[in-house]
């Protein structure tokens, strides 16, 4: 591929204002890596959805709110935060149209949770209510700072991305996975067992992260690989 790879960054929604909008940190992580970025809308018309797969060569899904647990089999429950059902359903279905065609995927924070909903997992609604002995994971500390470290799988995308099995993370979520979804495998876990990353099991170029990277690499360099890996897999 002679030009820029074009990888689309799903959006993330403003539930105050009802406005869509991106933080400029996926943006700049996808541009110094070499691809180039654009930022997707919410649609839920297949053909819409169609016409953006085919525009694009790989996909970001990024953080932002909860998932519908409507989705995953669950009522709602107090402990769950705002949700946006039509959100929900155009990622769910943009993950399939993309895993479809081929195309890679990375998963950040909410992207790795809808990415394992939409393969057939389910979710802690809220890890400190549900999930005994697990520790704080929305930190309050700048968000480039780490709080904890991961183990990871040393077969695994992460590890050829990061060339070692600890690494130290951030960590920004109230939900996390609780059932992986069949066609999905963990590759990385925090000390508490949280699931912290996965990947596809026969599309390795599908793979997902429970912490931020975009939020990282500007004072950790190394956490640039991962969007460097998934330019790579346009190529």
């Amino acid at each position: 591929m002679s030009r820029k790879p074009i990888v689309a960054i799903a959006p993330q929604y403003t539930h105050e204002s009802h406005t869509v909008r991106m933080v400029d940190r996926y943006v700049h992580a996808v541009t110094q890596q070499g691809g180039a970025p654009v930022v997707l809308t919410i649609q839920e018309d297949p053909e819409v959805l169609d016409a953006f797969v085919a525009s694009f060569d790989a996909l970001v899904l990024s953080g932002g709110l909860d998932i519908n647990p409507r989705y995953y089999g669950e009522e709602i429950l107090p402990c769950c935060g705002p949700i946006v059902p039509d959100f929900d359903r155009m990622e769910m279905a943009l993950i399939h149209k993309t895993i479809a065609a081929g195309k890679p995927i990375l998963g950040i924070c909410r992207g790795l949770q809808i990415l394992n909903v939409a393969l057939g997992g389910t979710l802690y609604q809220d890890l400190q209510t549900q999930c005994e002995g697990v520790f704080l994971h929305d930190q309050k500390m700048q968000r480039y700072e780490t709080s904890h470290t991961i183990r990871i799988e040393p077969d695994s995308v992460l590890y050829r991305c990061m060339g070692k099995e600890t690494l130290e993370v951030n960590s920004l979520h109230h939900q996390a996975i609780k059932t992986v979804a069949p066609e999905l495998r963990v590759t990385a876990v925090a000390p508490d067992g949280t699931v912290e990353a996965v990947e596809h099991r026969t599309a390795p170029h599908v793979f997902a992260v429970q912490y931020h990277p975009e939020e990282l690499f500007s004072h950790h360099p190394e956490h640039g690989s991962l969007f460097a890996h998934l330019i790579e897999c346009c190529r």
